[in-house]
């Protein structure tokens, strides 16, 4: 079993960290609100594209904003919750596919 050695980051500590690898927080405590919800892990993803390829420290390209990211976040999240609903609006009730 392997054994984590890194503590966890506060969300303050969290944005502090993004902000030492380039990415730009117009608004910190609003920025800290978000990741106390939705959390670094869930939004590490949408990120990639903002950071430069191979690059073992996680450096986000030159103007690379934390609300773009949010952006792409919710955009996924609400197309998701479309394409979740579509069969239902396609299924009479009642009836079985």
């Amino acid at each position: 079993m392997t054994r984590f050695t890194k503590l966890p980051l506060t969300p303050a500590q969290q944005l502090s960290l993004l902000e030492a690898r380039g990415l730009i927080i117009n608004d910190r405590d609003r920025a800290r609100r978000l990741l106390e919800v939705t959390t670094l892990f869930r939004l590490s993803p949408y990120m990639r594209p903002f950071q430069h390829l191979d690059d073992h420290e996680h450096r986000f390209k030159t103007g690379a904003k934390l609300a773009e990211i949010v952006n792409v976040y919710r955009f996924d999240s609400d197309l998701r919750q479309l394409l979740m609903a579509a069969p239902a609006a396609m299924c009479p009730a009642g009836s079985s596919p």
